[in-house]
């Protein structure tokens, strides 16, 4: 296989892993919501539960459009793209990753994400 379609087929998995996790973790919130579970008894807080799935659509979605500045010509060589993504995964933020990151569980949450990410 040639660099670049190794190049291509990175970016394109880590754009359709964020595409089809972000979904997938954002439909579970939802059924978590209709079934009324995503807050604590208090009203106030959310439900540990919540804290362990909507922080992964969160950072996803923070995510994704950071690697969708790229296009795999960007990259020189594959080891220069991977590299590059990876940063990306590590660091990519948005106003509702920050508002989180004071929640251990949804930091962590978050954290484990990105790490899941980068095992593709």
């Amino acid at each position: 296989m040639e660099e670049t379609e190794l190049i291509k087929g990175l970016h394109t998995v880590a754009r359709k892993y964020c595409l089809t996790k972000g979904m997938y973790w954002s439909r579970k919130y939802s059924k978590l919501m209709k079934q009324g579970m995503e807050r604590e008894e208090d009203g106030f807080d959310y439900s540990l539960d919540a804290k362990k799935l909507y922080p992964r659509y969160v950072v996803l979605n923070a995510i994704l459009p950071e690697l969708e500045r790229y296009v795999p010509d960007d990259f020189s060589s594959f080891l220069v793209a991977k590299s590059k993504l990876y940063t990306v995964i590590n660091v990519a933020i948005s106003f509702l990753t920050e508002a989180n990151v004071e929640d251990d569980i949804s930091r962590n949450t978050m954290t484990e994400e990105r790490r899941n990410l980068l095992l593709i």
